[in-house]
């Protein structure tokens, strides 16, 4: 994957989406390098605050994920493990609810998680295939995936995702690392939260 801004792209958003009032305008390219696959162009809103309402709801969620530090499927494990926990035909299980609790506290002091940060750029970035005003899951997914595997060094820092990610003054081998520590920080603790009710 590579991802870059175009000089002078030549395209028209409103020939895109003639029905949208809001000015949506470029923002820049995904190629994914593979052979008969085109380059995907992505727009957004030149002001944030003329996304549609379902955009900007998809978007102030995955926003309040990464400010909390905690996905809702987390929370949902949680409180499930709770449950399983607390309704244990032996009695509660308190040592392994001290060991849950201690668990969100930790995940609360997280500091990002990449693949929020990914959703979240992908419900303001659109390609030509979406309609602006609304928000398809299934592609989002695939868009973070594919977001996910640009070079971090253009993806950050050429785009205007800094924006909404902050990511400060680091270097790029210093958010590379720190973003593939916490996604496998993130997908143990995961892992560790599911193994206690296993």
């Amino acid at each position: 994957m590579n991802c870059y801004i175009e000089n002078n792209p030549e395209v028209n958003p409103r020939l895109i989406w003639p029905d949208i009032k809001e000015r949506i305008e470029y923002a820049f390219t995904v190629d994914s390098a593979k052979v008969g696959e085109k380059p995907v162009r992505y727009y957004w809103f030149d002001d944030v605050m003329s996304m549609s309402v379902e955009r900007s709801y998809a978007a102030m969620v995955y926003w309040h994920e990464l400010s909390s530090s905690c996905t809702k499927e987390y929370l949902e494990q949680h409180a499930k493990a709770m449950d399983v926990l607390l309704n244990d035909p032996k009695g509660p299980q308190f040592t392994k609810i001290a060991k849950l609790n201690e668990m969100l506290k930790e995940r609360l002091n997280f500091a990002i998680m990449p693949n929020t940060a990914y959703k979240m750029v992908g419900v303001i970035f659109f390609d030509e295939s979406e309609d602006p005003t609304r928000v398809d899951y299934k592609h989002l997914s695939k868009k973070a995936k594919d977001f996910a595997e640009c070079p971090i060094d253009s993806f950050f820092f050429l785009t205007p995702i800094s924006k909404y990610v902050p990511i400060g003054n680091t270097s790029v081998s210093a958010l590379g690392s720190f973003l593939d520590q916490a996604q496998d920080r993130s997908e143990k603790m995961m892992k560790d939260l599911l193994s206690l009710i296993a």
